[in-house]
Order: structure tokens, then sequence, then C-alpha cells
């Protein structure tokens, strides 16, 4: 009788999908702009984002790698080895400083 090797599963190549990861993203960036870096967690991260924590730990190692890629996803510019003109450096400024969701006290 031949012997049998145990067979391992075979995982296929994208097996994650990609479409969560831009809600995961907006979602991190959110948790960051509300509570710090230090505060956010990735409970919080996942809760906003409607996906479960092992989601996001699937796709990223630890909070700084998720939050060093929501900020090159929204910046890519932050990938440059240049250094900013001052020019764009206010308009960066400018537009951040207007993307911020307005907070209101109740």
């Amino acid at each position: 009788m031949a012997e049998s090797k145990p067979r391992l599963r075979q995982r296929t190549d994208g097996r994650l999908d990609r479409s969560r990861d831009p809600g995961i993203l907006n979602a991190a960036l959110a948790a960051l702009a509300e509570h710090g870096y230090q505060a956010t967690k990735m409970n919080d991260v996942a809760a906003r984002a409607g996906v479960g924590k092992a989601a996001i730990y699937r796709r990223w190692s630890s909070k700084a790698a998720l939050i060093t890629d929501a900020l090159v996803y929204w910046r890519p510019d932050l990938m440059s080895d240049e250094a900013p003109t001052p020019a764009a450096s206010q308009a960066i400024s400018n537009s951040s400083s207007n993307a911020r969701p307005a907070t209101t006290t109740t």
C-alpha cells in the first residue's frame, strides 16, 4: 500500500478582498484625526470601517503600518524625496484645514 503524504491547504493568490482597503484607510485617518496616534485603537478603526479587527490585521501588521499606509494613500507626495516648495506647503496647509470635519457641541 502506498504511503500517503499529508496535503497542505493550497492558498490562492489575491485571497483578500481589496475593495475594503479604502474604507479601512479612511476610518484610520478619521480615528487619527479625532483621537491622535496614541489614543487611536484598532477596535475603533474596525468599527468605523464596518469590518472585524482580523480583517485589518490580515492587511497590516501593526497600527503604525496602517497609519503609514493611510497617510500615503491620501498624500502620495509623502513618498517623494524632494523637499516641498513653499507654495506647495501653503497649498497643503490650506487644503488640510478645509478638509477637517466641523465639530459641533451639543
